[in-house]
């Protein structure tokens, strides 16, 4: 069962609650704010990622208690600032996955509506080896890429790869750097693959 924001609330004025699970008010109001300012046009699915996140994220945990900081488990708050800043990141990796997940989903539903219009997939078991060690050179050659951008646009470009249907819910600031950010991939990408990425492209 998921328990409502008020449910929560009232739920977490005890001292008997791990500190973890004391917190989650409080990542709740962080994604809440998060998901408005990120992903304004997805507001009608807001309190199911929320609500998604939160349910996923407390079973990861009482599942993974002994690989977890025990600090988590106290009553009182982490004295290491970085153990606390773990729950925090780990509930919006979460978060991420969850929205992934819808946007996957929207992706399955769409395709079986329109058995007419199939998604191709290229067939790299049927390719030349000259085509597969392209292909496996601009998958080093991005790898490597992506470790000269941020942190914050790897994490969007991640985010979008699953369906493009999501950079359409982004707010315009989170487009303009998903913008840049895919020019400046491009660009390191074209520079290590020259002319090699314009013919591995070229043969799909």
């Amino acid at each position: 069962m998921v328990l409502s924001a008020t449910e929560m609330n009232h739920t977490h004025n005890t001292d008997e609650l791990p500190w973890w699970e004391a917190e989650l008010p409080a990542i709740r109001a962080r994604q809440h704010s998060y998901l408005n300012s990120r992903l304004p046009a997805l507001s009608a699915e807001h309190e199911d990622l929320l609500n998604a996140t939160l349910l996923s994220l407390t079973k990861y945990i009482r599942n993974n208690a002994e690989t977890l900081p025990k600090s988590w488990f106290g009553h009182s708050p982490p004295e290491n600032t970085e153990e606390a800043k773990r729950l925090h990141a780990l509930a919006h990796f979460t978060l991420r996955r969850r929205i992934v997940d819808l946007f996957r989903k929207r992706m399955s539903l769409a395709s079986l509506s329109d058995p007419h219009n199939p998604i191709d997939v290229a067939d790299l078991k049927a390719a030349s080896l000259d085509k597969k060690m392209l292909v496996a050179k601009l998958l080093r050659v991005t790898i490597s890429a992506l470790d000269e951008i941020s942190p914050e646009d790897r994490d969007l470009i991640a985010l979008i790869s699953e369906d493009d249907g999501i950079r359409k819910a982004l707010n315009p600031r989170d487009r303009q750097r998903l913008h840049r950010a895919r020019k400046k991939l491009k660009r390191i990408i074209a520079s290590q693959m020259g002319a090699e990425l314009e013919e591995l492209l070229s043969s799909f």
